[in-house]
């Protein structure tokens, strides 16, 4: 499948997740159609290895997002703890996420991991703005995240 070619820039929205007692923000760009097409992460000690592994996810996830992985698909592939709905890491609580939004987006119920399993985290969105920078990981360390340049 080929990858899909996104705008310069996206309408997204900015939410808090919280996973393991740690608070993550998650921006998450849009299609024009509505559908996820980029995601961004951060909220571990900048330079640490969590740092890294969330910058390396974030691009991983919008890959496959770009490429036409469903968010419902990708959560349902994700580890589960022994419970069988809450996601056993970051990347599943992320996966999660995605696929709340688009089912809230889209009107649908998000059957993931599988019906009758709990809701997504809750999410606390931040705004969602038109126009934002869609490639948030190609702006200098400097410069200030898109949703506290526009406060």
């Amino acid at each position: 499948m080929n990858r899909a070619r996104l705008p310069n820039r996206l309408q997204n929205e900015t939410a808090t997740l919280t996973f393991a007692g740690t608070v993550y923000r998650v921006t998450v760009g849009f299609n024009p159609d509505g559908r996820p097409g980029e995601v961004f992460a951060d909220g571990a000690k900048p330079g640490s290895m969590m740092d890294a592994l969330l910058a390396d996810a974030s691009v991983t996830v919008s890959l496959l997002l770009q490429h036409g992985v469903e968010p419902a698909a990708l959560a349902h592939s994700m580890g589960r703890l022994g419970d069988g709905t809450s996601p056993a890491s970051i990347l599943g609580a992320l996966a999660d996420l995605l696929a709340g939004m688009t089912a809230a987006t889209h009107g649908e119920s998000a059957e993931w991991p599988s019906p009758g399993a709990a809701t997504p985290p809750p999410v606390q969105p931040v705004r969602r703005t038109p126009d934002s920078p869609a490639r948030l990981h190609e702006a200098s360390p400097e410069a200030p995240h898109p949703q506290e340049a526009t406060q």
